[in-house]
């Protein structure tokens, strides 16, 4: 019986492996979709790591430039405080050269920064004589009102005071051709 049961055992062992080999089969399905499941994790993986990469390289290209900015920073903030330093220099100088010569001075020519008439040095001491004030109080006054350290700002001063200077002169005028007259 033993074979008996063996030749039994036989063709079961054989369905158990053919049930086997149809589990199989669908392995080899399911192993084709663990290669896939495989294969997207793969990808995935390499994708993540080429992600990681990338936003390292940018955060490296973003310190650099940020490096770099800082620098252009540094270096134009010297370059405004020196070129801050020449022109109080230039107003000290335009100061002292007005007390000592006051017809010479040409203020506009120094400030630029309207299309008029031009501002002398008499302008800015306000005619000659008078009062207890030092010519040099006088200029200095006069060029606080004159030359503000802001170019917009001094653009904005001028033009009013130019259209002032024309209305008064038009008004002269008027009054002398009315003198006239009579």
């Amino acid at each position: 019986m033993s074979n008996d049961e063996n030749l039994t055992m036989t063709p079961n062992n054989n369905n158990s492996n053919n049930n086997n080999n149809d589990d199989g089969h669908s392995d080899g399905t399911n192993d084709s979709d663990n290669d896939d499941e495989a294969t997207k994790a793969l990808k995935r993986r390499e994708r993540l790591e080429q992600n990681r990469i990338s936003a390292r390289e940018s955060r490296k290209r973003k310190k650099n430039m940020i490096e770099e900015l800082q620098r252009t920073v540094i270096a134009l903030s010297r370059e405004n405080k020196e070129l801050n330093e020449r022109n109080e220099s230039l107003r000290r100088e335009l100061v002292e050269i007005g007390t000592k010569n006051p017809g010479v001075v040409d203020i506009q020519a120094l400030v630029n920064c309207s299309g008029g008439g031009i501002i002398t040095a008499d302008t800015v001491m306000g005619g000659t004589g008078g009062g207890g004030e030092s010519a040099q109080a006088k200029v200095e006054s006069k060029m606080a009102d004159i030359i503000p350290s802001n170019p917009q700002a001094a653009q904005n001063q001028i033009l009013p005071r130019q259209q002032q200077q024309q209305q008064q002169q038009q008004q002269q005028q008027q009054q002398q051709q009315q003198q006239q007259q009579q």
